[in-house]
């Protein structure tokens, strides 16, 4: 069928719900009723990970400021709902396209945050994970927030070396020894006195990004904040306590 002018000047018909494929007259990626339902993450939250926290207290029960290395995490979406289902289709399901949809939020929530930064860097996939998966999720989030932002992307200097597990199915103390020597730099003269905000797609307890904070710190990196598209929520304290018991 022929495109009609309107849908020439305004692109009517390229656009559809995320959630439910509905047709759409903007470029947001949901429609009203779905966009309604989405888990944004703007409520209460730690004041280091970003994670969705309940009560009276600022951290969340994985973080103490004097553990961490970098300065301060954000999230777009709490990790329920239909942001399980977004988010593994965009990581496992080929949904590339869902990049400029994260991407969007991440902007607003990066813009609304105050933080400020001198370059990007995505966290980045083993050799083995990304000749597996085809591609590297965090690095298509950086490039679409760095086009909607214009904050440089340094795409290449940050590597992984080391084949890991994948974190959603550690427990703390496991995620942070799987982690332990991961990543590494190309060149080091990059980041000295910068502010380097690393992307990501999910955030669960942090250690991800603290793990690249410390490298980049030993780089002489000035500040390391995180920005996810998703954060996982506050992990129960019986639950840590178990596992240091176990350790």
């Amino acid at each position: 069928m022929t495109p009609s002018l309107a849908d020439k000047l305004f692109g009517f018909h390229e656009y559809t719900c995320c959630c439910c494929g509905v047709d759409v007259f903007d470029d947001s990626g949901f429609c009203d009723v779905c966009k309604a339902a989405l888990p944004l993450n703007n409520g209460k939250t730690c004041a280091l990970c970003g994670a969705k926290i309940e009560g009276d207290h600022d951290y969340c029960a994985n973080c103490k400021p004097s553990d961490r290395y970098f300065e301060k995490i954000v999230s777009s979406f709490d990790y329920t709902g239909v942001a399980v289902t977004l988010m593994r289709s965009f990581k496992y399901g080929n949904a590339r396209y869902l990049a400029g949809v994260f991407a969007k939020y991440m902007a607003t929530t990066f813009l609304e945050s105050g933080l400020e930064v001198d370059i990007v860097v995505p966290a980045p996939l083993s050799a083995r994970s990304l000749e597996k998966r085809g591609y590297n999720q965090s690095l298509l989030l950086a490039r679409e927030f760095c086009l909607l932002t214009g904050l440089p992307l340094e795409e290449d200097n940050l590597i992984k070396i080391k084949e890991t597990v994948q974190q959603e199915k550690l427990t703390n103390i496991q995620r942070r020894n799987n982690l332990s020597d991961a990543f590494d730099v190309v060149d080091k003269t990059a980041f000295v006195g910068k502010k380097v905000l690393v992307i990501d797609d999910v955030k669960t307890t942090g250690t991800t990004i603290d793990r690249i904070a410390k490298l980049l710190k030993k780089c002489k990196a000035a500040k390391v904040y995180g920005l996810t598209a998703v954060s996982a929520r506050e992990r129960l304290k019986v639950n840590r306590d178990k596992e240091n018991k176990d350790e």
